[in-house]
């Protein structure tokens, strides 16, 4: 279709949503549908555009490395607008003009729940951050992602308690095809030997943070993603890091800002 649409002299746009089902096929390494495209198409006639606001969009695509992926020019300078001023302690996380924050939480280990993980501290953090969003903002949408099935039990129940259950709660598999204006992203993993294991999939951790229309709240161990591994080095062979370290250093150094846990967000 790009060729012949190319053929026709016209300018052509790709609307996508950036590896939300990453292959085009079964294989490993095969293409994703945008990066299929910009192959098989002149360059002069392939234009990537993003519902996600600038810095987001460029965060993005950096980390996926798609080599092209850009906000659309009517969302680019997109911010998050309040009704009202946060309380003091949540300005930093609510900060409209900063499109992403990772709340540094270094506190408790996860715990192993049936067979998913679960951190009991970062989904209390994550429930009164969404109770301090309902109140400053109106008519916002808030979804709560993460990698696995028991922290969002876990964050279901807090919301449950609070009166928030209209707020979602999804994996990274059932956030394929979701938008919402706030997305707080849970990471889960804290533990001594930094073993991070799936919560650093590429995929996974892509689809969470191209969610958000506004704003990106990334909540969880900082230290960790940057310096967590896929796969820890037994005395046989080599570990693997994870990809989770790329995201960690973009956010910190040119796409966000990373804050320490504001005490007010870990009391329930």
């Amino acid at each position: 279709l790009m060729d012949l649409i190319s053929q026709c002299g016209i300018v052509a746009t790709v609307v996508g949503d950036p590896k939300q089902s990453r292959p085009i096929g079964i294989g490993r390494f095969d293409s994703s549908g945008i990066e299929w495209v910009k192959k098989r198409a002149p360059s002069d006639t392939l234009r990537i555009t993003h519902r996600l606001p600038y810095p987001l969009s460029a965060l993005v695509n950096e980390f996926a490395g798609y080599g092209g992926l850009r906000s659309a020019q009517d969302i680019a300078l997109r911010r998050l607008s309040l009704k009202q001023e946060p309380d003091l302690e949540y300005r930093k996380i609510i900060d409209p003009d900063e499109v992403v924050t990772w709340v540094d939480i270094n506190g408790t280990e996860e715990e192993i729940l049936a067979s998913s993980w679960g951190n009991d501290l970062e989904a209390r953090a994550c429930v009164r951050a969404c109770e301090q969003l309902t109140q400053v903002t109106r008519n916002k949408t808030i979804v709560i992602v993460t990698r696995y099935t028991g922290q969002q039990t876990f964050i279901q129940n807090y919301l449950e308690q609070l009166g928030l259950a209209n707020i979602r709660v999804v994996t990274t598999t059932g956030a394929l095809g979701t938008q919402a204006d706030i997305v707080l992203y849970s990471l889960v993993r804290n533990n001594s030997e930094k073993r991070i294991g799936a919560a650093g999939n590429l995929q996974d951790v892509n689809v969470a943070i191209s969610r958000a229309k506004e704003k990106l709240i990334i909540i969880g161990n900082f230290d960790m993603m940057l310096n967590g591994w896929s796969a820890l080095p037994p005395q046989t062979r080599y570990g693997f890091k994870s990809p989770a370290r790329h995201l960690a250093k973009l956010v910190d150094t040119k796409f966000g800002k990373v804050i320490d846990c504001p005490p007010i967000l870990l009391k329930y």
